[in-house]
């Protein structure tokens, strides 16, 4: 899991929850406790996804729209989460290197982190941000 993945799960609870309303970059950054930057980082991918609409001018800002309730978070785990180690610096070692452990250790943890980012998906099968949001609402209770 990283922040972007629970930026984005935020910002799309909060606006299928306040669904008749456009929000700016900055009321969503003050409602997820992070910097506006953060925000439409998230948001530009969530555009260009289809997940909500983005509206820009005077009277702009980000709504939900048909589809954002229903995005299974898996959808939203693989957008967010790296992919490939290469996506990040996750690795120790190098092949070039006369070590043998350094040349070797990048393969061999990169295959424990496939198996775990397979699992860790499986987490998220099943849900979408609509039922985040029930389980939200029902646990303010």
């Amino acid at each position: 899991m990283n922040l972007e993945f629970n930026i984005a799960i935020h910002v799309m609870c909060f606006l299928v929850k306040h669904s008749e309303e456009r929000w700016s970059s900055k009321a969503l950054a003050d409602s997820v406790c992070i910097h506006p930057v953060q925000i439409r980082r998230v948001t530009a991918k969530l555009i260009e996804l289809g997940y909500i609409e983005g509206h820009r001018g005077k009277q702009g800002g980000y709504q939900a729209n048909q589809q954002t309730a229903h995005v299974p978070l898996t959808a939203l785990y693989d957008v967010f989460i790296p992919q490939h180690m290469t996506d990040y610096r996750v690795l120790t070692g190098g092949i070039e290197n006369t070590c043998l452990i350094s040349r070797q250790i990048g393969t061999t943890m990169h295959a424990f982190y496939e198996t775990e980012r397979e699992r860790a998906k499986t987490v998220y099968e099943g849900q979408t941000i609509q039922m985040i949001l029930e389980k939200l609402l029902k646990e303010s209770k």
